[in-house]
């Protein structure tokens, strides 16, 4: 099974992140083993980068694009006020 794992930084302007980066790993059957796995890098101003890395046989592929994340981004809450944060629907 897939899994993702978002990471933020908070180092952005006016308490948001400045990009969000997920990744997206693929196994091999019921295995540990990593098949593949994709990297988003997603920033602001709708800029996306898109690393994918194939690992038999070994080879990496990277793409650029666009994509509306606006949905995504949060301004960094008070201590305690998560509740943007944990939001279920993010559109």
């Amino acid at each position: 099974m897939p899994l993702r794992y978002p990471q933020y930084c908070d180092a952005g302007s006016g308490g948001r992140p400045p990009h969000q980066v997920t990744t997206h790993r693929e196994y091999v059957g019921g295995t540990d083993k990593i098949d593949s796995g994709s990297t988003y890098y997603f920033k602001e101003d709708g800029s996306l980068v898109i690393s994918r890395q194939y690992f038999n046989p070994h080879r990496l592929e990277k793409t650029t694009g666009t994509a509306d994340v606006t949905a995504n981004y949060s301004r960094k809450p008070d201590f305690g006020q998560y509740e943007d944060l944990i939001r279920l629907e993010r559109s």
